[in-house]
């Protein structure tokens, strides 16, 4: 991340979300997932005096998707103007789509 500040004098901060090949999990569901570092590579990817970029290249890889899990949340995610913990609840299989064999 990164904070800039222009003439005006407004900070803007930015930040970046590196992405990589989807793992089996996320597959089905994008062509791409954001780099998820597990914890054993942070220090090795926070170290300003890492100057190796093929280490640190290695690292830009799928997460296990053993250590993730998938479930239909509320069309709410697609709007980021919805900044709710209620984004990340599993729905009801009741009011899933398609939950009952039916489209």
């Amino acid at each position: 991340w990164e904070r800039w500040v222009p003439p005006e004098g407004t900070p803007l901060e930015t930040f970046t979300i590196l992405t990589t090949q989807p793992n089996e999990l996320v597959a089905p569901l994008h062509h791409r997932m954001p780099v998820i570092l597990p914890p054993g590579a942070w220090e090795s990817w926070l170290d300003p005096g890492e100057s190796d970029p093929r280490r640190l290249t290695a690292l830009l890889r799928p997460c296990d998707s053993a250590v993730m899990e998938a479930f239909p949340v509320s069309r709410a995610v697609n709007d980021p103007s919805n900044d709710s913990p209620a984004c990340a609840r599993p729905l009801d299989p009741e009011h899933v789509p398609g939950a009952d064999g039916l489209c």
